[in-house]
């Protein structure tokens, strides 16, 4: 009776442990991949600022160009760079199973991108168009006083621009308390494996 007694607890303490082995294997998976999630989601919106920054570069680049083959070269690398953006903001906030983004991971982001305050989704798309509408100016008209223009280089300097900081913030901030919580569950599990060695 008391060797299966033993061997009873012997293969409960087993048990546990393997419990607690693979626990800790799973959330220590997890924090790997939350990692690699944050990373690629902080690298597309840093970018997301990068891109309007360019896009109001390429811009006033296109009002000084001289000659015509200059301009054709700077026209199609702003409509790059808009294009490029444009499906970046779009992996942003629809998911993109390829770059392995989810779609909005938070309430805070949702309400970043669509909320009357902030509304960056909106901020984005109007910077877009107006780039794109900047395209469909002959030569000739595209100067410092276009409407365009000044849209761009207005928002690119300011509302848009700090609207980019701050969903960066955003996003690493999420991704640090994710990762801080995965990180003391597993050292409660570690712990716990401990305990039960011990005893």
């Amino acid at each position: 009776i008391l060797l299966s007694s033993l061997t009873f607890r012997y293969v409960l303490a087993l048990g546990i442990l393997a419990v607690l082995s693979l626990a800790s294997y799973l959330i220590l998976k997890e924090n790997i991949k939350a990692n690699e999630g944050s990373a690629a989601v902080i690298n597309i919106s840093g970018r997301q600022r990068m891109f309007s920054q360019r896009i109001a570069f390429l811009s006033l680049r296109l009002v000084a160009a001289q000659r015509s083959s200059e301009k054709e070269k700077i026209r199609k690398a702003l409509a790059l760079a808009v294009g490029v953006m444009e499906k970046s903001h779009n992996s942003l906030i629809k998911g993109n199973s390829v770059r392995e983004l989810r779609r909005m991971p938070s309430r805070q982001m949702q309400a970043m991108y669509f909320s009357p305050s902030l509304h960056l989704d909106a901020q984005v798309r109007r910077y877009l168009e107006k780039a794109r509408g900047l395209l469909s100016f002959p030569d000739a008209e595209i100067d410092l006083q276009n409407p365009n223009l000044q849209y761009i280089i207005e928002a690119a300097q300011g509302d848009l621009l700090n609207s980019l900081d701050a969903v960066v913030k955003q996003y690493q901030l999420e991704s640090e308390a994710k990762i801080a919580r995965l990180t003391i569950l597993q050292r409660w599990v570690v712990l716990s494996a401990m305990c039960v060695l011990l005893i």
